[in-house]
């Protein structure tokens, strides 16, 4: 809506069978929700955020180069740090390290995200954001040895369904770049 971007009936159905292959791979249901409601509060409060961030970028990444964006990204990293500087505590050498490596990793990934967004729709690019959860999953497994529930299984199953067919149609369509293409 906000993109005017056209998403058929097809793409709108797919888009939220991908969410209910999230709903599913997450389970809420079986298991325990107890904890503070202010936690669900900001998690909620957090994807919406996530999600007006994500489409500012998808125009900024129309006008403005990768880098541009990943320094104005390293400048708000610096302003986030600004509230610890009283409380720092120093970390150790392989907390130190980890972080670094995360930090290389999510600036790596935020690169390719701008890339994506440049060339393609916010509706195919959102696909892919559902992998995170099947990425997790993996990594989970590879690093810490939790075995996945066969609910994240259908659960992925459904979502990369929904995200191969949101990038069928894309295809079918030519878009490419964000707009259909000649020919």
């Amino acid at each position: 809506m906000f993109l005017h971007e056209h998403l058929t009936l097809p793409k709108i159905i797919a888009i939220v069978a991908g969410f209910l292959g999230v709903i599913f791979a997450i389970s809420p249901w079986s298991q325990d929700l107890s904890g503070s409601w202010i936690g669900y509060v900001v998690a909620f409060a957090g994807v919406f955020f996530f999600a007006t961030a994500q489409t500012w970028l998808r125009v900024m990444t129309q006008s403005e180069t990768i880098f541009s964006m990943a320094f104005f990204m390293a400048a708000a990293a610096m302003i986030g740090f600004i509230p610890s500087i009283g409380n720092f505590v120093p970390l150790s050498a392989p907390a130190v390290a980890a972080t670094i490596g995360a930090g290389l990793c999510h600036l790596t990934g935020n690169l390719m995200m701008f890339t994506a967004m440049r060339h393609t729709t916010a509706a195919n690019v959102s696909q892919f954001h559902y992998s995170q959860m099947i990425a997790g999953a993996i990594m989970g497994y590879l690093v810490w040895g939790d075995v996945p529930s066969w609910q994240l299984a259908v659960g992925a199953i459904i979502i990369i369904g929904a995200g191969l067919y949101i990038a069928m149609q894309a295809k079918k369509e030519g878009i490419l770049v964000g707009v259909k293409t000649l020919g």
